[in-house]
């Protein structure tokens, strides 16, 4: 975390006033989830993995995704790109194949 933290006049970096420590993030985060009746076990890990996943949905390339996660060679953002058969049927199952002509 250091590695973002910058003086406190510079107007780029983010408020120290603002930053938690990671188990008090994931703590809220659950506590959300709970909530919003959200039965998954969330985690930064998870966030970080989903937005990755959306963005690469979304079109975006691998360096950057690399860039953006922080990851400081593309291979580590490697993993993120590969598709298993769960997630094609999940991300299947609501397509209307009939309004396609299928």
């Amino acid at each position: 975390m250091m590695k973002y933290i910058a003086p406190e006049n510079d107007v780029r970096a983010f408020n120290r006033k603002h930053f938690i420590e990671i188990q008090a993030y994931n703590r809220n985060l659950k506590k959300i989830a709970t909530k919003a009746g959200i039965k998954k076990a969330l985690s930064n890990k998870v966030a970080r993995h989903t937005n990755a996943q959306l963005w690469i949905r979304f079109g975006a390339e691998r360096p950057i995704i690399s860039k953006m996660m922080g990851h400081a060679k593309e291979e580590t953002t490697r993993h993120y790109f590969s598709v298993n058969i769960p997630e094609i049927v999940q991300g299947t199952r609501n397509v209307d194949f009939k309004a396609l002509g299928i």
